[in-house]
């Protein structure tokens, strides 16, 4: 009963201040204002839905970046931290943010836009370290023209809003400078980076992988860019996100199935896919969109381009299937493509991410043509991504 009690005091005070006229007009005034108030936010904030965004820092959104920076760590949702460390909390002035990218001076963002997007939204400010720190100037540039500059800042400012119109734009880049004093406490953080979709253009979802027709995710957080999706036994795939590519194992009789779902077809659309065989003797490989599909049948050795026919109808989904007909059998997919309109451009690659438990869970033998994959990307990570692969021997 206490809680009641001073409930009732509180509002035996009112009565006091006021005249039970004027409190009541007092309350009656002060709901109206809040109302109002509610009202206007509404109005007057963006009319872009969660579901129109995509936050650069969501690894399941697959925007392709590359980054730089003179000093330490790149932070996902996190500040810049030094190399191994973790990140800590993003905080401009008193505000802290769960969504950002965690930069650092001097340095770079390079974020690949393929026209998808009409607009760029971001909480520019240097990361709270006690006060006075830090003197950060913030530079945006699409398209290799600089459209917004700010700065220096220190992490004494408070968060500054950005938005930035992208319409069209192949590229947007995000730039961090140390003002010409050096970059001693010079955290740059891009809080809140999101890119608003053009309603106007395909929109791309998270890639799901099934085996044999039970849908599976990978079985660890990707090492080195490359992880592992199978079951005990069956089918297994080498999922190669830097590439964007992936490595079927099938034997007799098993299927793999990736799918990715696609919405907002408004124009003509195909894809296509490079598919080789890398190992075994031969597969049945078939891509298709909607109801475009192509079926071939390919031999250990050769290397083909699939392409379907043009598809225009609202929400559909891509899908690429690997089917095993011998002996297992090690068929690599590469460059799925998207041609909408007059553009050309590689499909993003992204799958959800799989939760890290402890202990981790047992994986099982990888099938020899992922063996052999493995011993390929090693080779890569160690060579560079891109380059030419040559024989070398030195009997």
């Amino acid at each position: 009963m206490t809680g009641m009690r001073n409930v009732f005091r509180r509002r035996r005070g009112l009565r006091r201040l006021f005249p039970l006229g004027a409190g009541k007009s007092l309350l009656l005034a002060c709901c109206t204002l809040i109302a109002s108030l509610c009202l206007a936010w509404h109005v007057t904030g963006s009319s872009v839905s969660a579901q129109d965004v995509d936050y650069i820092s969501d690894r399941a959104v697959e925007v392709s970046l590359t980054h730089r920076q003179d000093w330490g760590d790149f932070g996902l949702n996190t500040a810049a931290a030094r190399s191994g460390a973790t990140g800590s909390p993003m905080q401009i002035g008193e505000k802290l943010y769960a969504k950002g990218l965690g930069h650092h001076a001097n340095g770079e963002i390079a974020i690949e836009l393929r026209g998808q997007y009409t607009a760029f939204r971001t909480w520019i400010g240097v990361q709270w370290q006690g006060g006075n720190r830090g003197s950060v100037t913030f530079r945006i540039a699409v398209d290799g023209k600089t459209v917004f500059e700010a700065g220096p800042l220190s992490d004494s400012d408070p968060p500054k809003q950005v938005e930035v119109p992208v319409v069209g734009a192949r590229e947007l880049r995000l730039i961090a400078g140390d003002s010409g004093d050096g970059i001693g406490c010079d955290m740059a953080n891009w809080a809140e980076a999101c890119l608003v979709r053009d309603s106007r253009v395909p929109f791309f979802g998270t890639a799901a992988v099934a085996l044999d027709g039970v849908e599976t995710p990978r079985s660890r957080t990707a090492a080195g860019g490359m992880s592992l999706i199978a079951r005990s036994t069956g089918p297994q795939v080498a999922w190669l996100e830097p590439a964007r590519m992936w490595t079927v194992s099938a034997d007799r009789g098993e299927q793999v199935r990736l799918a990715i779902p696609v919405r907002n077809v408004n124009e003509p659309m195909r894809v296509s896919a490079t598919v080789s065989v890398v190992r075994g003797t031969r597969a049945e490989v078939e891509l298709s969109l909607g109801d475009k599909r192509v079926v071939r049948q390919i031999a250990h050795g050769e290397t083909m381009v699939l392409a379907t026919e043009a598809w225009a109808d609202g929400d559909t989904q891509i899908e690429a299937l690997t089917r095993g007909v011998d002996a297992e059998t090690g068929v690599r997919w590469s460059r799925l493509r998207c041609l909408w309109g007059e553009q050309t451009f590689d499909m993003p690659l992204a799958m959800s991410e799989t939760p890290e438990v402890f202990p981790p869970p047992e994986l099982p033998a990888w099938r020899p043509a992922l063996e052999q994959e493995l011993i390929e990307w090693d080779w890569r990570m160690q060579d560079g991504i891109g380059t030419s692969r040559e024989g070398r021997s030195w009997a």
